[in-house]
């Protein structure tokens, strides 16, 4: 870089007067500072992010590859449009991260922007105002579109409202129990009707089990105790009925059922269900729940830009490491790879290198290749986080390959997210295959698109004989104009149906009374698709329940 200019001061006839001294180049700090240029200049052109130089005032000096294809537009349109053209002016956050970015010389904001077709998607911006070397004031800004993280938002509230909604039709308590591996208890799950069963919220007894326990007749704890034992020492299916009774209520019969699951860390889970069978255990009825499905994503993060040579050093790293991984940027200059990434990422990162450099000592390299990998980094918490990253090769002039430069993103969340979904799954498919509900779905023509295989025990028909047929042939006659009436009313409507009593016929010709709820299910744009619902058998229910009209019927005639 230049050296600074000098005044001299020179005596001539007697008299001093400045001279001032030209600046020195130093060529090979010149020679660096190209170098530099060209190294942000190949972030700036190979990030996934838009990326923008622009002036406070709107208008637009430069925009990277991923810029052009973000928005439709070529460089020299982005140029000509400036600002305004890409962003919609009418959001009313645009004018208040503008004030702040002027005060504050920096902000992070979401805006919705505009494509060149015409398609307004929303993206998060982070601008920061600085003085060029010639001490101009301009702006630099990073677009991120997160439409996909706004859509999987959207899927996640919609599963959301779902579950709650058939949860709200479960007649119990669904949940996750747990043996720590010190022994204790805990419910890290329960449907919100817990304050029904409990008269604690599922926040009351998350940590303190014995929120529950203390309700439980003493006569019958240790034998709840000893059941939990029992599955957990031979990780078989936990059932067990027990009577509990909160302060001024009468005693109720509960029944719990729920299936064991190994931990790495060795505690115990259990998914299952609670309910109240006061009345079963009265007229012989049991309850049953229904499903459920929770989904989480998605990820809000920064990029981290990085380069390494081909020991793995670390030769530069953005300053947004700091925001993920918690080092700055001169304590990630001075470690090791090994005291980066976890021992497997390590060994898959080497093994990838290995694999390019065989290939380039065959004369079988590709230049432009980029490889993805989701590697596991340490962070400065001692915690770790999962970085998707993309890397491609630097080359020198003659292209041979002198190191690696990547884009990192936290997708940790992600990872979690999935995670959880698996969990999630898992615990719906066992509750799903273990309840003693009838549980379907039909579509908006009557058909059945699925059956749990509880059919077979309430029915006598297995659940391949029900998808795909109608239901109208298995309605008693008398009952039938009722059914096809709710379900005309439930389609006009968008609408399930509570508490709604039938007369089925069994595979061995008799009949079974059946009390059925259900809900609607929409898609995307409030469109009725068919109906989900959960039927249990009430004819020992009934059948009691008419036995004693008919003997009340009697004695009055007596």
């Amino acid at each position: 870089m230049p050296i600074a200019q000098k005044t001299i001061r020179k005596k001539s006839g007697g008299k001093t007067r400045a001279v001032k001294k030209k600046p020195i180049t130093n060529s090979r700090n010149v020679n660096a500072l190209q170098n530099g240029g060209k190294k942000y200049r190949s972030l700036f052109d190979n990030s996934n992010d838009a990326i923008f130089l622009t002036q406070p005032d709107g208008s637009i000096l430069d925009a990277n590859p991923a810029a052009c294809k973000m928005f439709g537009y070529s460089l020299e349109k982005i140029k000509e449009i400036g600002r305004n053209g890409l962003v919609n002016i009418t959001d009313p956050r645009l004018e208040v991260a503008l004030k702040k970015r002027e005060v504050v010389g920096k902000e992070t904001a979401e805006i919705t922007m505009i494509r060149a077709n015409g398609e307004k998607f929303p993206a998060e911006i982070s601008s920061v105002i600085f003085i060029d070397q010639d001490n101009q004031k301009k702006t630099s800004m990073i677009i991120r579109d997160i439409t996909e993280r706004r859509q999987a938002e959207k899927a996640l509230r919609e599963q959301d409202i779902l579950f709650k909604k058939l949860c709200s039709h479960v007649p119990g308590v669904i949940y996750q129990f747990m043996r720590k591996p010190d022994g204790t208890y805990c419910l890290p799950f329960t449907s919100e009707n817990i304050k029904d069963v409990s008269g604690f919220s599922s926040q009351d007894v998350s940590e303190d089990f014995s929120l529950i326990t203390r309700f439980i007749l003493p006569e019958d704890l240790d034998k709840f105790i000893s059941s939990i034992e029992l599955s957990a020492k031979h990780m078989t299916a936990w059932k067990c009925e027990y009577r509990v009774q909160l302060p001024g209520q009468p005693i109720r019969w509960m029944l719990g059922q729920s299936t064991p699951e190994k931990l790495a860390d060795g505690g115990i889970t259990w998914h299952g269900f609670n309910t109240d069978v006061t009345e079963q255990k009265l007229l012989e009825e049991t309850l049953r729940e229904s499903e459920k499905k929770y989904k989480f994503l998605i990820e809000n993060m920064r990029d981290i830009l990085w380069t390494m040579d081909l020991d793995l050093r670390t030769l530069y790293v953005t300053p947004s490491i700091e925001i993920v991984l918690g080092f700055s940027p001169e304590e990630r200059l001075r470690q090791s790879i090994h005291e980066q990434l976890t021992p497997y990422s390590l060994s898959i990162a080497r093994e990838l290198l290995t694999k390019e450099l065989d290939l380039e000592s065959q004369n079988n390299s590709i230049p432009e290749r980029k490889v993805i990998l989701e590697l596991e980094f340490y962070h400065k918490n001692g915690s770790t986080r999962w970085l998707e990253t993309i890397i491609s090769g630097i080359r020198d002039k003659q292209g041979t390959l002198t190191g690696l430069y990547g884009v990192s993103r936290d997708i940790t969340k992600r990872k979690k997210m999935q995670e959880a979904l698996r969990e999630s799954e898992q615990r719906f498919s066992s509750i799903i295959a273990t309840s003693q509900e009838w549980i379907w779905s039909l579509d908006i023509e009557g058909f059945h698109t699925f059956s749990n295989p509880a059919v077979k025990n309430i029915l006598g028909y297995t659940a391949d004989e029900i998808v795909g047929h109608k239901w109208q042939h298995l309605i008693h006659k008398d009952d039938k104009p009722k059914a096809e009436k709710t379900l005309a009313q439930s389609i006009k409507n968008k609408k399930g149906w509570t508490n709604l009593l039938l007369r089925w016929r069994h595979k061995d010709g008799t009949y079974r009374y059946l009390e059925s709820n259900a809900v609607s299910i929409l898609d995307n744009n409030g469109t009725l698709i068919g109906l989900q619902g959960a039927d249990r058998d009430i004819t020992k229910r009934v059948r009691a329940e008419n036995a004693l009209k008919k003997s009340e019927s009697k004695y009055r005639e007596l």
